[in-house]
């Protein structure tokens, strides 16, 4: 009978523990939730940088041709 017991006793420390483990890996996995949120509102927020960069160069590159475009047909009609 206290061989039972003392089985019963060390699998409730068994529990205990393993619930303790649990708890933290709960609250491991919500850190690791909330880093991962974090990351990607970063990712957005860079992404839209990166775009708004983007079209200024290309509306720099479309301003350049236009005005080469322009002095091109502007050197022809002086040719003429």
């Amino acid at each position: 009978l206290l061989e039972k017991e003392k089985k019963v006793q060390n699998q409730k420390k068994n529990v205990l523990n393993a619930e303790k483990e649990v708890e933290l890996a709960k609250k491991e996995v919500f850190q690791k939730q909330k880093e991962e949120e974090k990351l990607h509102m970063h990712k957005e927020r860079w992404q839209k940088e990166l775009d708004y960069y983007q079209e200024q160069q290309e509306a720099v590159f479309q301003d350049e041709l236009g005005a080469v475009k322009f002095n091109m047909r502007q050197k022809k009609g002086a040719k003429k």
